[in-house]
């Protein structure tokens, strides 16, 4: 029965201290997009969502093609916004060659891009 396995799961499956700590990268980039929606979904109006990727990141954004998989995932945040149904998204970035990165890469992005 569907019970029986469950219960076989729950008892095998061991939890780890770092359990509530993101995988990797796409992970950690994949879980600010899912409470970042949910906080817009709950009635917030606004969000900011920093995520600082230069301590975790190992190799993934420091070897070659590591500006490719910025603007990826960048993107990929942005849109499982909009499609998701977080409504008008505009993504704030730090500074204007960052913001010019994203925007260039993909000009016909359902948000809108801006500098502080």
């Amino acid at each position: 029965s569907c019970i029986g396995k469950e219960r076989w799961v729950l008892a095998t499956t061991t939890a780890r201290e770092d359990d509530v700590l993101p995988d990797d990268v796409v992970d950690a980039m994949n879980r600010a997009s899912q409470t970042t929606l949910l906080a817009l979904r709950e009635g917030q109006q606004r969000c900011i969502a920093d995520v600082n990727l230069e301590s975790s990141s190992g190799t993934y954004l420091s070897d070659e093609g590591a500006g490719d998989r910025w603007l990826a995932l960048n993107h990929d945040f942005l849109e499982f916004l909009v499609r998701d149904g977080a409504g008008k998204v505009t993504a704030v970035f730090p500074n204007l060659a960052n913001a010019t990165l994203v925007q260039s890469r993909f000009p016909e992005s359902p948000f809108s891009i801006t500098t502080v």
